[in-house]
């Protein structure tokens, strides 16, 4: 301690000034570190200012105590900076690519919790009220897209028919509207879905009088855009989308609905329909139109079609089929009932489980495409019926029935393709 080596210099010292230097180094450095006011102390070797010094105040404790945390910083500057070296050593280091990762983990995980299907607007009211819901608002927006249509085009849709339907007519179009949505609902459609199935279902009418009858493409178009945005409308508002929109990275067998396999998945569907819809052209059209479309004003595209001819039209046709089937069926994985059915004894089994087992015995994943398949060509086959027989002057129930058979036939054809591709 600093107090002690005061008292011993001070009992110590001798009136003759050559000891003091024959101190030892330590005690050297130890008078040279010292406060003035102990040097001088030394330097007077008065009685009185021995005992003074070697009193303890509270001043001099305060004194010495600082000069010995001064003493202790002034001895470790090196080992203090050492001590900070080694922390900052001991800090692990993080490269850029690494904190790049980090951030990206985090946006993505940010994201992640924060994507997945929103509630729709209706999402308030109860199953059966946005039911009704999606029923009254594709009908209010089928009327009113229908009439704006006809206010632009100064009704040149309405040129089809010399009278206006009668009310059993409309009646007929409007249960069967009403009917379509019971049937998307029903089967568990969202809004891009019943889009997809609304325009093969629809289309085809629209694009035989934009072919045969003389009406502009654009008002063809603008009809068919009338009757894919309502029902998906209504369904975007009562219902929110399927869990397949969200699967993301645990989506089965994602790399199928890839950008490549899509694009061949649409050329395969949109082969399906040219090849189909050519060769009836060449081979069944024709003389139905003829014999069955009174007062249609020309059939010289039917002799004209081929199946290069038709490509541009039928790939709206199969890029839309093909993303109603495929996608939903190959990114289905196993269940336990298809084990149940793959495990299944025909000798040990009751009549009404074999019945059952030889009608719908497939697995989930046939059920699927046997399911969607089967609600694309029945939309079809009524609404193509039902826009011919309606909605045109002169136009059979056999030459209808003949028409939407062939539009029919060509997405059952897409969809049974479509099952054998994606199959495992």
């Amino acid at each position: 301690m600093p107090r002690k080596s005061v008292k011993s210099e001070a009992s110590t010292a001798s009136p003759d000034p050559a000891p003091a230097t024959k101190s030892t180094p330590a005690k050297a450095t130890a008078s040279a570190k010292s406060t003035p006011a102990k040097s001088a102390s030394k330097k007077d070797k008065d009685t009185p200012a021995k005992s003074t010094s070697a009193k303890s105040t509270p001043a001099s404790k305060k004194s010495s105590s600082s000069a010995g945390k001064d003493k202790d910083a002034a001895a470790t500057p090196a080992s203090a900076s050492g001590s900070t070296k080694q922390r900052r050593q001991s800090k692990p280091r993080v490269s850029s690519a690494d904190k790049q990762v980090q951030r990206g983990t985090a946006s993505s995980s940010s994201s992640s919790s924060s994507s997945g299907p929103r509630k729709p607007l209706l999402a308030g009211l109860p199953p059966a009220g946005r039911f009704v819901a999606a029923e009254v608002v594709t009908l209010a927006l089928l009327v009113a897209g229908r009439f704006a249509l006809a206010t632009v085009t100064s009704n040149e849709m309405g040129a089809l028919r010399a009278q206006p339907e009668t009310t059993t007519e409309l009646l007929l179009l409007a249960g069967w509207r009403a009917a379509e949505v019971a049937l998307a609902w029903v089967a568990n459609l969202d809004c891009i879905d019943v889009a997809l199935v609304s325009f093969v279902a629809h289309a085809p009418s629209f694009w035989l009088v934009a072919m045969f009858y003389g009406i502009r493409p654009a008002t063809a178009l603008g009809g068919a855009l009338v009757d894919v945005a309502a029902p998906a409308a209504a369904f975007a508002l009562a219902r929110p989308l399927g869990s397949l929109r969200f699967a993301g990275p645990k989506l089965y067998n994602k790399d199928l609905v890839s950008g490549p396999y899509q694009l061949l998945i649409a050329v395969l569907s949109t082969s399906v329909y040219a090849a189909v819809v050519s060769l009836s052209l060449r081979f069944l059209l024709p003389k139905v139109l003829v014999l069955y479309f009174q007062g249609i004003p020309t059939v010289e595209p039917a002799y004209a079609a081929s199946f290069l001819a038709l490509l541009p039209t039928a790939a709206f046709f199969g890029i839309a089929a093909s993303k109603f089937i495929f996608a939903p069926y190959v990114t289905t994985g196993r269940s336990k009932e298809d084990d149940k059915i793959r495990q299944f004894d025909p000798v040990q089994a009751s009549l009404r489980e074999t019945v059952w087992w030889n009608f719908w015995g497939y697995t989930l994943r046939s059920r699927i495409v046997i399911t969607r398949t089967a609600i694309v060509t029945v939309v079809t086959a009524v609404s193509t019926y039902l826009a011919c027989a309606v909605a045109i002057d002169g136009v059979s129930c056999l030459g209808a029935a003949s028409y939407a058979f062939v539009w029919a036939f060509a997405t059952a054809g897409t969809g049974f393709a479509l099952g054998l591709v994606g199959q495992e």
